[in-house]
């Protein structure tokens, strides 16, 4: 739902290229408020800059207190010699809470799936796939049965993303196998990921979900 989305300088604001909010995000930092513009640094990734013009439209993702933001600006201004350029103030923003998550379906092997102790210590592997997932949790498919309360480390890959993504989750339920069916369908929740994991899943769910709408499956 649209929500009010306060900025500071420092702010680290992740920016899809113009056109293309589907590609890799580069980073901006908010230099300075006024009452009605951003300044930022001009978007990096790595060494290289993102160009952008006067009129272009950006979608932006940031993260504050906790909570993955997602709004488009239009760029006012671009002072290439002193590396900023211009947005107008965000005034509201799509916050995604956990209860907001699109739950993307997919089909997704983890490379490795386990139970863990109260220590955090792997226990024994789980044979699971991923059906559906969100920046919140996903459910999962499984042969065995675990319980409510159970945690488990799921290793899996992200379509797009050059990285892994290795996190717990916690077991909200279990729901046994129908006549017809023969595997448990648990529902997990995220433990606590962090800021970088959380706009990983979220940025990869935005990802699929614009696709499917550009092929006009959802």
């Amino acid at each position: 739902m649209p929500a009010y989305v306060d900025l500071q300088p420092g702010t680290r604001i992740k920016v899809s290229p113009p056109g293309d909010p589907l590609g890799v995000s580069y980073e901006a930092t908010v230099r300075s408020v006024l009452p009605s513009q951003l300044r930022l640094g001009l978007p990096r990734r790595d060494h290289e800059v993102l160009e952008v013009e006067p009129g272009e439209q950006l979608t932006m993702f940031t993260t504050v207190h906790g909570r993955v933001f997602r709004f488009k600006a239009a760029v006012r201004l671009v002072e290439v010699d002193n590396d900023t350029f211009f947005i107008d103030t965000p005034r509201e923003a799509e916050k995604t809470e956990r209860r907001e998550f699109y739950r993307l379906p997919v089909r997704i092997v983890p490379r490795w799936a386990s139970r863990l102790d109260d220590a955090g210590n792997e226990v024994q592997p789980v044979h699971a796939v991923i059906l559906d997932i969100s920046g919140g949790g996903v459910m999962l498919q499984s042969r065995e049965f675990v319980g409510a309360g159970t945690r488990l480390r799921l290793v899996f890959e992200l379509e797009g993303d050059p990285l892994d993504m290795d996190i717990a989750t916690l077991v909200l339920g279990c729901n046994r196998p129908s006549s017809n069916a023969q595997h448990y369908r648990l529902h997990c929740q995220f433990l606590e990921p962090n800021r970088l994991e959380l706009e990983r899943l979220v940025r990869f769910v935005y990802r699929q979900q614009a696709e499917l709408r550009r092929k006009g499956v959802i």
